[in-house]
């Protein structure tokens, strides 16, 4: 029996693509680019990422020090912002993201996983946050690949600045 990419492939929620070959459907589900399917952006983002923030209000300015721009604003609760083909959902309290789920766990923002942002210059980027009262959970770290901080917004959800090697 052959196997498909639902069987051998766990993809990434956040990345919606609209597939145009026979297997759209089943691809589109799983936000997955067949080699040879045409792809479109879907609502100009070629993904959406959400963070939980405690404060949407208190994150706008970190966020528009990394160069991001608000597109929407659905009251204090929920901001869409963008950067570049990124979209990034700002949910507060309030917004459905954050609600009570049914086994009585309560999403919060925080974690390891996050959204990476390329910088061309770490300590430019990191003198550009520090006026918006981020935190960073370490000096920059160097390896072979280039250099990345780990900063937290207002709310404690991580966002990687990473500054890649530069060939010399």
């Amino acid at each position: 029996m052959m196997e498909t990419p639902a069987d051998v492939l766990v993809a990434p929620a956040f990345a919606t693509l609209r597939i145009r070959d026979s297997m759209a459907a089943h691809c589109n589900r799983l936000a997955v680019k067949p080699e040879s399917a045409e792809t479109e952006t879907v609502g100009g983002a070629m993904a959406r990422v959400r963070y939980l923030d405690k404060d949407v209000d208190a994150a706008l300015p970190f966020y528009a020090a990394l160069g991001f721009a608000q597109k929407e604003r659905w009251g204090p609760p929920f901001a869409i912002l963008h950067r570049d083909d990124l979209q990034l959902w700002l949910s507060g309290p309030g917004s459905s993201a954050s609600r009570r789920l049914a086994d009585g766990s309560v999403p919060t923002p925080g974690g390891w996983n996050r959204l990476v942002i390329e910088v061309q210059n770490i300590a430019e980027a990191m003198s550009a946050l520090r006026p918006t009262g981020a935190r960073f959970r370490s000096d920059p770290i160097e390896g072979p690949g280039g250099k990345q901080v780990l900063v937290e917004d207002p709310s404690g959800n991580p966002i990687e600045l990473f500054q890649p090697q530069t060939e010399s």
